[in-house]
């Protein structure tokens, strides 16, 4: 009983490995055709390619003889008289040679290097507590002009903006590239991105892919459907370069325009 229980198990594993895939229509085309087998000839050779149909031109060397396949090629050398060559000159290596260094442009530090003493009792002090915010002559200029009062605080400010909620877009699925060694899956503007250049993606929390492009803001992607932030909803700039979630969940975005 336990013999033909094996005999219809491997009968089974058989077939299944006879049985060749069904081309259901979602794997992706072969990428190179497959090969062909053409039968050698090695003593006429072609003179038409059997897989291209183009004119096979002849192999010329470089006495302008044509060479044929299959046929050897005779090597012919050409005798030379030892004394029609000339003899090799001796050059005889000079014993007092000369030593250099082979880091020219590598200097020491001179030990006795030459100080300036600075007289601090000429020196004019102003200490930053004593300058007035009136003070026309000594003042502190910031990266923007603005004079920087001494010993007082700067707040530190920010922009807020009204964002506006942009309307979700439905998205076609991804597709594949013709000559992808790989089946990757891509999303285009074909797909319902806003941009082919992407300069950063994050995968947020909850498993939405967002996408910081080149000009066409920011594309949220779920799944399903496409959602784009540009300037028009509150972004400060449309070139998106970097983006960043936090613990709390929100998301920042480094735009040209500064974030």
């Amino acid at each position: 009983m336990k013999k033909h229980t094996f005999l219809i198990t491997l009968f089974f594993a058989l077939t299944a490995c006879n049985r060749s895939p069904k081309d259901d229509g979602t794997s992706p085309s072969p990428l190179f055709p497959q090969p062909q087998s053409i039968e050698a000839k090695p003593k006429g050779g072609y003179a038409v390619n059997p897989v291209t149909g183009n004119t096979i031109q002849p192999l010329v060397n470089t006495l302008g003889d044509t060479i044929k396949t299959g046929v050897p090629i005779p090597a012919q050398g050409k005798v030379i008289h030892p004394d029609s060559v000339a003899k090799p000159k001796m050059i005889k290596i000079p014993t007092n040679l000369t030593t250099k260094n082979a880091h020219p442009n590598r200097y020491t530090v001179p030990k006795n290097k030459k100080t300036i003493p600075i007289d601090e009792s000429k020196l004019t002090k102003i200490p930053l507590p004593t300058i007035s915010p009136d003070d026309t002559v000594h003042y502190i200029l910031n990266s923007i002009g603005q004079k920087v009062i001494t010993g007082v605080p700067i707040p530190a400010k920010g922009n807020s903006v009204k964002a506006i909620q942009a309307k979700p877009t439905p998205a076609l699925s991804p597709a594949f590239k013709d000559d992808a060694i790989a089946n990757i899956q891509y999303l285009d503007v074909d797909q319902g991105m806003n941009s082919s250049y992407v300069y950063s993606i994050l995968e947020d929390k909850n498993g939405n892919l967002w996408f910081g492009t080149n000009g066409g803001g920011v594309s949220k992607y779920n799944g399903e459907s496409f959602t784009h932030y540009t300037e028009k909803e509150g972004l400060s700039n449309n070139i998106v370069m970097s983006i960043l979630e936090d613990k709390n969940g929100n998301l920042w975005f480094g735009t040209n325009g500064g974030g």
